[in-house]
């Protein structure tokens, strides 16, 4: 049987029908994956909030585990922005040196003595900052 398309010798491609084809293709499959893209930095901002978080209970944790009796978080006075916040928690957790630089923007912190507590509150650097609320319970955002 003959093929019905006939190429001159040494012609070579592809047909428009078979480009058509694997164009669409391509188009669909970004159709698919564009908006899972558009929000990524977002959502990796948003997600670095939160592991920072997680860091800083941890720290103070340690801190309140390695405090003299009667056990207690830092006072309030020793926490009253970044810098306080990075200074005192620095055997425990290493944060950038300016804030500028920190996934984060320190918002508020206050310590109770009885019983034991704390609450600082950090706000994230995406697009719809991430209010990040940390006690020595819980980490809400």
């Amino acid at each position: 049987m003959k093929d019905k398309r006939r190429r001159r010798k040494g012609e070579q491609g592809f047909t428009l029908i078979e480009l058509i084809v694997v164009v669409s293709i391509i188009l669909i499959l970004a159709a698919l994956i564009a908006p899972n893209l558009v929000d990524i930095e977002d959502r990796a901002r948003r997600n670095a909030v939160i592991a920072d978080a997680k860091a800083l209970k941890i720290a103070f944790d340690l801190y309140f585990l390695n405090d003299t009796p009667p056990k207690n978080y830092p006072p309030t006075t020793e926490i009253p922005n970044y810098t306080g916040l990075r200074n005192t928690l620095s055997p425990y957790v290493t944060l950038p040196p300016a804030e500028t630089d920190a996934n984060f923007t320190f918002s508020s912190y206050n310590a109770t003595t009885s019983p034991p507590n704390y609450q600082l509150v950090i706000v994230g650097k995406d697009s719809a900052p991430t209010t990040v609320t940390i006690t020595k319970n819980s980490i809400s955002y």
